[in-house]
């Protein structure tokens, strides 16, 4: 097996921040870091899998997660006030940073939180906030990467959007690529760097028609821009223009 603690922490920089558990088959590590975070979990936990069985996506999508092919991990942070909100895009660069790293390829991000691979969706992001009297307690980090094929392919719903890394089989490269997630995010979330400049060149979908979907239901728009915090800027076919913090947009690239 390429995925264990041992081995990713042979290849991590930061080996003191991180406590890492592998699992061969959870329900979800979000769900089960979540349960460690409230009985007390030290910020720097991470729980990785093999394959889930509940693996979850967002707006309550399920994530696909076949045993063997993927990287399924949970990260649990503490941030304070002023960086919940940055999170997602934070991982979304450590992310596009790790494959560089480890695989010398260049992936794209499409807004808020799918990293693209040749079109194609490689990884998923979902960061969920616990929240409490005082705000928000912890957040858990789920990072969903389809590093090789499945075996059996994708399923027929995503077969047409979802991709993967590598058709080449290389050693340790999913727990490398593990421990090059969780340097990369800890470099950028404890130094608090800013990274909206390379989160805009690195995003798509700017100068691109998109599809803003809310409760079910598209509106055609072209995005305009990404501003100082990552937030689209978007200016729908009647002339109004709408800044949006999070959501969902389908999209089509004008090559």
């Amino acid at each position: 097996m390429d995925l264990s603690t041992e081995i990713i922490s042979r290849y991590l920089i930061r080996r003191e921040v991180f406590d890492i558990s592998c699992h061969n088959t959870v329900s979800s590590t979000n769900t089960l870091l979540k349960e460690a975070a409230l009985a007390g979990a030290p910020e720097g936990s991470v729980i990785i899998a093999e394959s889930q069985t509940s693996g979850r996506g967002r707006m309550g999508r399920s994530f696909y997660s076949p045993d063997g092919s993927g990287l399924y991990m949970s990260m649990l942070i503490r941030p304070d006030p002023d960086t919940v909100g940055k999170i997602t895009t934070m991982a979304a660069v450590a992310v596009c940073r790790a494959i560089e790293r480890t695989l010398d390829i260049k992936p794209d991000i499409k807004w808020v939180n799918d990293i693209l691979l040749n079109g194609k969706k490689v990884c998923g992001i979902l960061a969920e906030a616990a929240t409490g009297g005082e705000g928000v307690m912890f957040v858990v980090l789920g990072i969903g990467v389809n590093v090789y094929m499945p075996s059996e392919g994708f399923t027929e719903d995503i077969a047409d959007i979802a991709g993967a890394l590598t058709e080449t089989i290389r050693p340790d490269l999913r727990s490398r690529i593990a421990a090059a997630i969780l340097d990369e995010f800890w470099e950028i979330y404890s130094k608090k760097e800013n990274i909206a400049m390379e989160y805009n060149k690195r995003c798509i979908v700017p100068g691109n028609r998109v599809n803003v979907i809310k409760n079910g239901v598209a509106k055609p728009a072209l995005a305009l821009s990404l501003d100082e915090v990552c937030r689209l800027v978007v200016r729908y076919d009647n002339g109004e223009t709408e800044t949006l913090e999070s959501g969902e947009i389908s999209i089509k690239i004008d090559k």
